[in-house]
C-alpha cells in the first residue's frame, strides 16, 4: 500500500479529477490547524518533524546531532453516525467495493459524497487475529489506511474506526497530523468522534554519528540494570557485525540499532530520502543509531496513556521511567545475581540519551492520577476471588470439607498456576508496579 508505485498511482489517478480532488482537500483542510494548512498551501509533505529538519547537537556529545519522532501510531476511534449518513455512508461504500471486486482490482479511487478523494479497498481486514473483529471496508485517505466498521458504537462492541500509521506514514505524514486530517475526514463525511482509544505507540530518536557498537559493546559487558528478563544482541560471528540489541518483549520493548544498515537494502526511495531529510539533516551519515520504544496498549495504560491526546501530557514521564528503572546503561560491569546496584550511576551517554528524549517529546510531567477503585471495595474484590476459586475447586472435583481445606486447595491453585520462580517474580513485579500507582 504504501510503495511509491502507489502513491505515484494514485497521484495520476487523483490529477484526472482535479476538481473534486482540490475541492476534497479544502474541505478537509478546513478542520486543520492553521499550520497545516500553511504547509499544505506551500506544496510540502506534512511531517511531525517540522520544520523540514529539527536535528540538535547531543548533550555532552557535540559529535553527534539527534531528532526524532513518533514512529507507530494505532488508535481506534468510536464514531457515531446519523441515521441518514449511516444508510447512504455504507451504501456507496459498498457499491464501490462490488466494483472493484467485479474488476479483480485490488482498490479504486472514488469521492466520498462527491468531494473526498479515497482509495476503497476490494477486500476488508480482520483486526486482532483470526478470532478478532473484520472490519468490512478499507480506505486510504491521503496515504493513510483507515478501517471502517459498519455499526454503530455501542456497550461490548469494538470501536468502528481504526487508524494504523506505521514508521514509514509517520516519517512521511507525521503522527499528529494525519490524526488531525482524520478527524476532519470523518467530520466532513458527518461522523461524530465520541470516544478514541491508543493500541501502540513507537517512540524513536535517531542519532547521526553514533556507533550502534559502541552501545552494544557496552552492553554485552553488562554495563546494564534491566528489569526486563530478556535482552538480546543483534550480532553476526560470520562477518563479526554488531547491529544492536533489544530489551523485553511485547508490549513493551526498548531496541537500539544501527538505523543506517537497516535501510541499505531498502528500495523504497521516498522513505529514505524522507529519513536523510528529516533525521538526518540533509546528508546520510555513515553511521547513525536509532533508540526505539514500542508501548502496548496493556502498558500505556498503565501509564495514564489511553487514547491519542494523553501521549503529550504522559508520554515523557514513560519514556523516563523506561530509559531509568526499565533499563539503564550504567558507568560499570554488574555481575550476573548482583542485587545492590546502589553505586552504579548511569552511563554519561545513556543519560545524553534521556536527555535528548525529553528535547523531542518533552520533559516529564506530573504523575497520572491513580486508577479510579472505587467502583468495587477491598471487601467486594476479596469475595469476588473466592467465589472464582470455588467455581475452580468445583470444576475440578476437589473434596473439601472443612474450610481450612478451601483454603489449602486456593494455594495449591495459585501454585498451578504460577509453577515457576520466573512467573513469581514476574506477578512481584507487577504488584510493586501496582502497589506505587494505588499510592501516588
Amino acid at each position: 500500500m504504501n510503495t511509491s508505485h502507489d502513491n505515484s498511482k494514485r497521484q495520476q489517478a487523483a490529477a484526472e479529477h482535479p476538481a473534486a480532488a482540490a475541492s476534497g482537500r479544502a474541505q478537509a483542510a478546513a478542520s486543520l490547524p492553521e499550520r497545516l494548512i500553511e504547509e499544505l498551501n506551500q506544496g510540502r509533505c506534512l511531517s511531525n518533524t517540522a520544520p523540514q529538519s529539527i536535528q540538535e547537537v547531543m548533550p555532552n556529545y557535540p559529535e553527534y546531532r539527534f531528532a526524532g519522532g513518533l514512529d507507530w501510531l494505532e488508535w481506534s476511534i468510536a464514531v457515531r453516525w446519523s441515521a441518514d449518513v449511516f444508510q447512504e455512508l455504507f451504501s456507496e461504500l459498498e457499491e464501490v467495493r462490488q466494483e472493484c471486486q467485479d474488476s479483480k482490482v485490488p482498490e479504486k479511487l472514488h469521492y466520498l459524497y462527491g468531494s473526498l478523494p479515497v482509495f476503497v479497498h476490494r477486500m476488508g481486514k480482520t483486526r486482532g487475529g483470526t478470532r478478532g473483529r473484520h472490519y468490512p471496508f478499507v480506505i486510504t485517505l491521503g496515504g493513510i489506511q483507515c478501517l471502517i466498521g459498519n455499526w454503530q458504537p455501542g456497550e461490548g462492541l469494538p470501536d468502528n474506526f481504526v487508524v494504523c500509521l506505521t514508521g514509514r506514514d509517520c516519517l512521511l505524514w507525521g503522527a499528529w497530523q494525519c490524526r488531525e486530517l482524520v478527524h476532519a475526514a470523518i467530520a466532513k463525511l458527518g461522523g461524530e468522534p465520541v470516544g478514541e482509544k491508543v493500541s501502540r505507540v513507537d517512540f524513536c530518536l535517531d542519532i547521526d554519528g553514533l556507533s550502534t557498537r559502541l552501545v552494544q559493546e557496552l552492553v554485552e559487558s553488562r554495563h546494564y540494570i534491566s528489569r526486563f528478563k530478556q535482552v538480546r544482541p543483534y550480532s553476526n560471528l560470520v562477518d563479526d557485525s554488531k547491529t544492536g540489541f533489544e530489551a523485553g518483549k511485547r508490549p513493551q520493548r526498548l531496541i537500539v540499532y544501527d538505523k543506517i544498515k537497516q535501510i541499505r537494502p531498502k528500495n523504497d526511495r521516498e522513505y529514505v530520502q524522507a529519513l536523510i531529510q528529516y533525521r538526518y539533516g540533509g546528508n546520510c551519515p555513515g553511521q547513525a543509531t536509532r533508540v526505539e520504544i514500542q508501548l502496548g496498549r496493556e502498558v500505556l495504560r498503565k501509564f495514564g496513556i489511553g487514547q491519542p491526546a494523553d501521549i503529550p501530557l504522559h508520554g515523557p514521564s514513560a519514556l523516563r521511567r523506561i530509559l531509568t528503572e526499565g533499563f539503564r546503561v550504567v558507568d560499570r560491569p554488574i555481575p550476573p545475581g548482583t542485587k545492590n546496584h546502589s553505586r552504579a550511576e548511569i552511563h554519561p551517554l545513556w543519560t545524553s540519551i534521556i536527555e535528548a528524549f525529553e528535547k523531542c517529546f518533552g520533559e516529564p510531567g506530573p504523575p497520572p492520577p491513580p486508577l479510579d477503585r472505587s467502583e468495587m471495595s477491598p471487601d467486594q474484590l476479596i469475595k469476588q476471588g473466592f467465589g472464582c476459586f470455588r467455581n475452580a475447586a468445583l470444576q475440578k472435583r476437589i473434596p473439601i470439607a472443612r474450610f481450612s481445606d478451601f483454603l489449602t486447595v486456593c494455594s495449591k491453585l495459585i501454585r498451578e498456576v504460577f509453577d515457576s520462580d520466573e512467573k513469581q517474580e514476574e506477578f512481584v513485579e507487577k504488584y510493586q508496579f501496582g502497589l506505587t500507582e494505588h499510592t501516588q
